[in-house]
């Protein structure tokens, strides 16, 4: 099935599972020390892009399956952007496909100025879905949602943010994986587990969410670096970055002056080893000149 978008460009819909599985079960086979968050089912069910938990060591061969993949199913245009200090972020278009193929790796998940967690931290965390990959399991999942998009920085209860990730129900369906991800709160992992045991229940403890939510930024003061890093990214180098510019993962309708503003912004050995001259020819390309 295809869908015509704002430019008149076509969007493929049926096929983007055919085109994701092979590449993300064999990482789940050659890279045992990833993990994939949200993605399996939103990724492979629409136009969503995929993210990974992995160690620093696995980037360079995560990169080179990843072309290789892209290679293989005729995805003309490659980028790997290393803007981001956490990990990069992958993306790989098809000519008139208005949503990229985005693979994003990290080692872990930022908030409030410290990780809230690193791949280390998910080992025992993770299960095989029904497609063969190694994923979050899902309490453990929606207990660093809860945190993320549920819960204000004040303790308090955001009602969208649960509504939009289904974190309520997914903390019920999972409540062992839920409880064992309380961890992420370290010294104030108690309160976070209280919290999540009152959301179950139907309720909402505000003084354990709040507690929750200081220690978190607690903790950012034993690692000023990261945050300094992390500001720069926000403020710095993301807002220079025309691969992270793309909303709703979606190429802007001038495709070619995308394109050109990637390549401006990104080494030109992530367009697969192209030369400037053959880059404009893909421009032309995949913009329907």
């Amino acid at each position: 099935m295809t869908d015509r978008s704002r430019d008149g460009s076509l969007t493929w819909t049926h096929d983007r599972a055919h085109i994701w599985l092979p590449l993300l079960r064999d990482l789940a086979e050659t890279l045992p020390d990833q993990v994939v968050i949200k993605g399996s089912t939103g990724a492979l069910g629409g136009v969503s892009d995929v993210d990974m938990h992995a160690p620093r060591s696995s980037f360079p061969a995560i990169e080179r399956r990843f072309r290789a993949w892209a290679a293989d199913h005729g995805l003309q245009v490659v980028v790997v952007c290393r803007h981001d200090w956490r990990g990069p972020t992958m993306v790989a278009i098809r000519p008139d496909d208005a949503h990229p193929f985005t693979l994003d790796v990290k080692v872990g998940r930022f908030l409030h100025g410290s990780f809230l967690y690193t791949i280390d931290d998910l080992h025992d965390l993770a299960t095989v879905d029904e497609h063969g990959l190694r994923r979050l399991r899902i309490g453990a999942e929606a207990t660093a949602n809860l945190l993320v998009y549920g819960t204000t920085k004040g303790g308090r209860r955001s009602a969208a943010g649960l509504a939009a990730k289904v974190i309520e129900g997914s903390l019920a369906a999972d409540r062992e994986g839920a409880m064992l991800a309380g961890r992420f709160a370290g010294a104030a992992a108690p309160a976070l587990r209280r919290g999540i045991q009152r959301i179950i229940d139907g309720g909402w403890s505000t003084r354990d969410m709040a507690a929750t939510v200081a220690w978190c930024y607690a903790r950012a003061v034993a690692r000023p670096d990261r945050v300094i890093r992390q500001l720069k990214w926000r403020f710095v180098d993301r807002p220079s970055c025309a691969v992270t510019q793309i909303v709703d993962r979606r190429i802007p309708d001038d495709r070619e002056r995308w394109l050109r503003d990637v390549a401006d912004s990104h080494p030109v050995s992530g367009f697969l080893g192209l030369t400037d001259g053959v880059i404009g020819t893909v421009v032309g390309q995949t913009s329907g000149s």
